[in-house]
């Protein structure tokens, strides 16, 4: 057996070649996202243009329709209190809200007044105990 050595230099890899680097929209994860953005468009568009009409259809709520004695009452100044029974604006006495004045400017306009409500309360206690229950209804909803 014979052993020879050769001096020689080592010769290096060849160069690799420069990659121009793969756009976005050519990468798989961009395409992935594209599509799922268009699935939601898609379905955006369905919901806007087909189901909300639809919706918007079916929660329209109706006014209901006026009776003559109810005419009669609105035409004489009367508005539909929140029980929704045509209640006249004015009162027993005749005088309306705006001629009371603010209350507590003097003792006789506030003695007009709780004279007012006085007879209101004897005449239509249905009335006084739906407007109460409304004040208590606001505060509790307010607190």
């Amino acid at each position: 057996d014979s052993v020879t050595v050769i001096n020689a230099a080592f010769q290096g890899a060849p160069p690799l070649p420069i990659v121009a680097p793969t756009p976005i929209w050519e990468q798989t994860w961009a395409i992935d996202i594209a599509k799922q953005a268009m699935g939601a468009l898609a379905v955006l568009m369905v919901l806007l243009i087909m189901v909300r009409p639809v919706v918007k259809a079916w929660t329209i709520k109706l006014e209901p329709q006026q009776t003559e004695a109810e005419a009669a009452a609105a035409a004489a100044g009367g508005v539909r209190g929140p029980d929704g029974v045509m209640v006249n604006e004015a009162m027993p006495d005749g005088s309306k809200p705006e001629e009371w004045g603010a209350p507590g400017k003097t003792d006789e306009e506030y003695d007009k007044m709780l004279a007012v409500l006085r007879k209101l309360v004897t005449e239509d206690p249905r009335l006084v105990a739906q407007v109460i229950r409304t004040w208590i209804a606001v505060d509790e909803s307010s607190s």
